[in-house]
C-alpha cells in the first residue's frame, strides 16, 4: 500500500518527465543563507529554475457502512494527502519571463492531472484524486533576486492499511 513517500516519488517522476523547467528537488529546499540558496536553485545552465516538493498533510477519509456490511468489518484506513509543488524562475523583464515561466506551471499541472499513475484506481484512488490547483503565482525576492513563484497543490487519495 502506498504511503506518502511513494506519493512523493510518483509525482517527482512526473516532474522529472518534463523538460526545460529546471532541476527538481523531492523536498522544500533551504540553506543557512540566500547564496547558498540561490546555488539550490540553479539548473544545469546556471539559471535559477528550480520546483521543490513537499508533503503539506494528510486527512483521513471517513467512510461509513453500508447497509450489507457487517459493523465488526475492519474498513480500510484511507488518508487524504497534500502535496505542495513550489517551482522558482529568476524573473528577466527584457524576455517576458513572467509569460514563459506561466507556461512552465501550466506544463506541470497539465502533466499532474493526466498522469495515470496518479489517477489510477489501482495504486491510489484516481476518482478522488482532484486536478492540481494554482494557489500562489507572484514575485518574490531572494537574496536580491526577483524571481517568479508559482505554487501548486495536488492532492492524492491513498489506502495505508487494512
Amino acid at each position: 500500500m502506498p504511503d506518502s513517500a511513494d506519493i512523493r516519488t510518483d509525482i517527482k517522476s512526473v516532474l522529472d518527465g518534463l523538460s526545460n523547467i529546471g532541476v527538481v528537488h523531492d523536498y522544500e529546499r533551504w540553506a543557512v543563507n540566500w547564496a547558498s540558496v540561490l546555488d539550490i536553485l540553479r539548473d544545469d545552465d546556471d539559471s535559477i529554475r528550480a520546483w521543490m516538493i513537499w508533503c503539506a498533510g494528510s486527512t483521513p477519509v471517513l467512510y461509513r457502512y453500508d447497509e450489507d456490511s457487517s459493523r465488526d468489518a475492519v474498513l480500510p484506513t484511507v488518508r487524504q494527502y497534500t502535496f505542495k509543488l513550489r517551482g522558482i524562475c529568476a524573473l528577466v523583464d527584457a524576455t517576458e519571463s513572467e509569460k514563459d515561466f506561466l507556461v512552465v506551471v501550466e506544463q506541470v499541472m497539465d502533466a499532474l492531472d493526466t498522469d495515470a499513475t496518479l489517477h489510477d484506481g489501482d495504486k491510489y484512488w484516481g476518482d478522488q484524486t482532484p486536478a492540481c490547483s494554482l494557489d500562489v503565482y507572484e514575485v518574490r525576492l531572494f537574496a536580491g533576486t526577483l524571481c517568479h513563484v508559482g505554487e501548486l497543490t495536488q492532492m492524492v487519495t491513498a489506502t495505508v492499511s487494512v
